[in-house]
């Protein structure tokens, strides 16, 4: 990507880091970076830049091992509850579990993310979408007056 290029006078440190590669969609330019150590101010300063140059959102988005920490870069501020990978055969697929309250806030459909991720770095990926009512603390309402304690 030649705009990334030129931003290396505005952002030296982007030097450091090497460009592995793009995936475009309708609305969403999502660029793959690896290498050296950007903070991530500088690739959310670089990623505003360039979506006023190229008319698009931009998402710039660091390589890493980990499946999680990979797709949580793209669907933030969504964050992923959990991660299981299943090996069949010769094929290898990743099944990523999410509180529907958090695909809400995913900025990128659930379908899309999955389309990047297998254009980006080649896995398999399979949302499911969990419940909230599983992960929420419970509350005092419904009980019976009897069963709360007052304090006298």
């Amino acid at each position: 990507m030649r705009e990334l290029l030129n931003l290396e006078n505005k952002y030296p440190q982007i030097k450091e880091a090497t460009y592995v590669k793009s995936v475009e969609t309708e609305k969403l330019i999502v660029t793959l970076v690896g290498g050296g150590r950007v903070p991530a101010y500088i690739w959310k300063k670089a990623a505003y830049d360039l979506a006023k140059k190229l008319g698009k959102s931009v998402k710039i988005i660091e390589r890493t091992p980990s499946i999680r920490s990979f797709v949580e870069q793209i669907i933030y501020p969504a964050r992923v509850s959990e991660v299981s990978t299943l090996w069949l055969h010769d094929i290898r697929e990743s099944h990523v579990k999410i509180r529907r309250s958090e695909a809400r806030k995913s900025p990128v459909p659930l379908d899309v993310v999955s389309k990047l991720v297998k254009e980006l770095i080649n896995e398999n990926l399979k949302f499911q979408i969990v419940e909230d009512r599983f992960f929420r603390p419970k509350s005092r309402r419904g009980r019976p007056k009897s069963q709360i304690s007052r304090g006298s």
